[in-house]
C-alpha cells in the first residue's frame, strides 16, 4: 500500500510539473535553475573564513597550519585535494580556501 501511494503521488507531481506550451519558469513548481534569492540566502549562510567553519576540527586545524605557512612564506597555498563522501563540507572548505 505504501509504495502504491508514493507511486501515485509521483505521477501527480510529474503531471503538474510537465512543461506546457507557453509555460514560463515562474509558472512551474520546479524550475531547472536556482533563483537569485536562493543564491543570496546560500551566500549569507555559507562561512567565509576558516574560523567560521564548524565541524571537521582536525581538517580545520590542518588547513589553518597550511594556510598560515603559505601566508608566512608570502607564497600561494600548495595544491590541495579535498575528498570524501557527500555532506562533509568539501565545497564549503573550497570556498573558504579560494
Amino acid at each position: 500500500m505504501g509504495a502504491f501511494f508514493v507511486f501515485e503521488l509521483m505521477k501527480i507531481f510529474i503531471r503538474l510539473n510537465k512543461s506546457k506550451p507557453g509555460m514560463s519558469d515562474q509558472q512551474r513548481i520546479i524550475a531547472p535553475q536556482g533563483s537569485r534569492e536562493e543564491d543570496r540566502v546560500d551566500e549569507q549562510i555559507r562561512p567565509r573564513r576558516l574560523r567560521d567553519y564548524i565541524g571537521q576540527p582536525i581538517v580545520r586545524e590542518q588547513m589553518e597550519i597550511f594556510i598560515g605557512a603559505a601566508l608566512g612564506r608570502g607564497d600561494a597555498l600548495d595544491h590541495t585535494l579535498i575528498f570524501g563522501p557527500p555532506g562533509l563540507g568539501k565545497m564549503v572548505m573550497h570556498w573558504i580556501i579560494r
